[in-house]
């Protein structure tokens, strides 16, 4: 342990060379040293942390560790993500000898289990952030998270969140501590990927993909006669919505289930089209019966891939319902059949619509949502340019990003217009289109126009969004010698956002020159064709 604290001692002093990037920062800063190991996926190693927070004040890497101080266990963490350069990693706050030391830390309660997650393919860097806030928001607990910046073994590795882990206690998911004498709750029990340690559960008797995971009680610490009560529960769960009688009284199909927590789960679901929704990250937990005892959805977890940011299962689009989309069946990881038997029931789709006109007045109102991402963005923005100094990713694809964009402004813009959209349509959807909601509010702030898929293998898409009223363009394709291959004249789009499919199937493989003109519009970009 000496000879930890001395190395401690030494990188502390050349932290301020080494780590030239980062001089100061409105944001936590947080500094790991791993002592030169190697982080492994699993299991955790020792690795030493210090947390520079001066709360209102500016945080310089000089500046003494003062709101966090000492030992930690580390190991990567994801499933998809590890295949990113900029990793993200489960934490442990421990004492001196190796022992869980519960610590509040930068405000948030008490725990030793915590997530420094690195937002990579989300060049926003706010997906999460906006969807944790917003489910907050809804009346639901929603993981706890702080913006930071890490410094990794004397590395500048860019903007982080610090956020806490899904647990049961007071301060997270506030249900009963299991006992021996009353097996009735609380459990929490999961449906994500089977990767990881401490797997743990059972298949599903009626769907024999879905594989339910003990969360809470700890695989290593369940009794058998506890996994045999939540079993038995949710196997009498699924019986019941396997045999769901939309003409029953909703008291008689939804006995045991807190029916207002999936609308919830349903909208934030929808409202975001993650498409991890509803089969991936999704928890669940039921509490003692002589408490609240119903199988309750939540809290959400993992929307990195949600507004926008997917290019597969029609999770780009702004328009469809992702439940109705489903997945495809070579897909190992479908939407439990209950989800879809609830959403067809008509008792469910009037209280997803009360609910969603509710949300709209106030949460999910669009001034509300530009609010939040204009506040984090704000928040920041000083961080972000840093960020995208380390990792040049901007105007690059990242798996599995649905467009590309050369900014970060441009980031954040498509993230308020893809959400705008998104809305706009839900409301259609609903028949709510002639409610007063000011749709448009997202949608103002200039032209953009986008060509994707790129490189493509048979046609390209334009996404035209015009801050003005719609103006005539032309449409033009060339050969990388200039000649003139397609053209398109006095295209008028029929809304400000506007998609225009060009198909090239007469085209051979090669590069060639799109040039679009209009009214103060003049671009030309290069695509590749790959047949």
């Amino acid at each position: 342990m000496r000879f930890l604290k001395l190395f401690i001692a030494i990188s502390q002093l050349v932290l301020t060379i080494v780590a030239q990037e980062l001089t100061q920062s409105n944001l936590p800063i947080i500094v790991i040293n791993t002592f030169n190991r190697e982080i492994p996926d699993e299991p955790k190693i020792t690795a030493h942390m210090g947390i520079i927070n001066n709360e209102n004040q500016p945080n310089h890497i000089s500046d003494p560790f003062n709101e966090y101080d000492g030992y930690i266990g580390i190991e990567t963490r994801g499933s998809s993500s590890q295949m990113f350069p900029k990793k993200s990693y489960s934490i442990e706050t421990r004492d001196e000898i190796g022992n869980n030391l519960n610590v509040s830390l930068l405000g948030m309660p008490k725990e030793n289990d915590w997530v420094l997650y690195a937002p990579y393919s989300d060049k926003s860097l706010l997906r999460n952030a906006v969807a944790y806030k917003l489910y907050e928001e809804m009346g639901w607990y929603s993981p706890r998270f702080r913006f930071c910046e890490l410094i990794l073994n004397d590395e500048y590795r860019g903007v982080y969140l610090l956020i806490e882990k899904i647990k049961r206690d007071k301060n997270r998911v506030n249900i009963s501590k299991i006992s021996e004498d009353d097996i009735t709750g609380g459990y929490i029990i999961k449906i994500d990927k089977t990767v990881g340690s401490k797997i743990e559960g059972w298949y599903s008797a009626i769907q024999s993909k879905i594989y339910y995971q003990y969360h809470y009680p700890d695989p290593d610490d369940i009794l058998d006669v506890q996994k045999s009560y939540i079993i038995d529960f949710i196997k009498l769960f699924e019986e019941k919505m396997w045999n769901i009688d939309y003409n029953n009284p909703p008291d008689e199909n939804y006995e045991k289930v807190n029916l207002e927590s999936f609308v919830d789960v349903a909208i934030i679901s929808e409202f975001s089209k993650n498409v991890d929704a509803y089969r991936l990250s999704f928890y669940m937990y039921k509490d003692r019966d002589d408490k609240d005892g119903r199988l309750t959805a939540g809290p959400i977890w993992d929307y990195n891939l949600a507004f926008g940011n997917a290019n597969y299962y029609e999770a780009g689009n702004t328009d469809g319902w992702k439940i109705e989309e489903g997945i495809p069946p070579y897909d190992g990881y479908p939407i439990p059949f209950w989800w879809e038997k609830m959403w067809q029931d008509p008792y469910f789709q009037q209280k997803f619509k009360n609910r969603w006109i509710e949300l709209r007045k106030t949460i999910l109102n669009e001034k509300h949502i530009l609010c939040l991402i204009d506040s984090l963005t704000s928040l920041i923005s000083n961080a972000a340019e840093r960020n995208f100094q380390k990792w040049n990713i901007l105007g690059t694809y990242i798996w599995p990003n649905y467009f590309i964009w050369k900014t970060w402004d441009e980031e954040i813009l498509y993230l308020k217009r893809w959400i705008a959209q998104r809305i706009n349509w839900i409301d259609n959807e609903l028949g709510l289109s002639n409610l007063t909601y000011d749709n448009n509010s997202l949608i103002k702030d200039l032209d953009l126009i986008k060509i994707y898929p790129n490189p493509t293998n048979s046609k390209i898409n334009i996404l035209i969004n015009l801050k003005s009223s719609p103006t005539k363009l032309r449409i033009k394709i060339f050969s990388i010698n200039g000649q003139e291959l397609y053209s398109v004249n006095d295209f008028t789009p029929d809304s400000r956002t506007t998609v225009l499919t060009l198909p090239l199937q007469n085209l051979n493989s090669g590069v060639y020159i799109v040039k679009i003109t209009g009214k103060n519009i003049n671009l030309k970009e290069k695509f590749i064709l790959l047949k």
